[in-house]
């Protein structure tokens, strides 16, 4: 992504991005893993994961020479985003503007 300011000359400006950041995410996930070894069919793939319990949910598909599995979990953790990007007079400052844009939010809000 790219952004861009234009300041006239002679001019100074505070430029920021602000970050918002979730401590407690926690989603589902739904994916498929893929097995595959040089030389081996989809079946020698399936036999080895079910023999070194790795897998008792694997399908082959021997001609492409690939095992599947479904996988499903949950993420726990952190999420981070940028969720803005601003500029304003350096007398002003990010922290001030980003003070008094959580207060009209908050205030929004209730």
């Amino acid at each position: 992504m790219e952004r861009e300011v234009v300041v006239p000359p002679f001019t100074r400006v505070h430029v920021c991005t602000v970050l918002m950041k979730n401590e407690n995410v926690q989603t589902t996930y739904h994916g498929i893993a893929q097995y595959s070894a040089p030389g081996w069919t989809g079946r020698e793939m399936v036999k080895f994961l079910d023999n070194n319990n790795i897998s008792k949910q694997a399908v082959s598909d021997d001609l492409l020479q690939i095992a599947y599995e479904p996988v499903n979990g949950t993420f726990t953790g952190a999420l981070t985003i940028s969720s803005e990007f601003i500029a304003v007079h350096p007398d002003v400052g990010c922290q001030k503007m980003i003070r008094e844009r959580n207060i009209q939010l908050k205030n929004l809000s209730q």
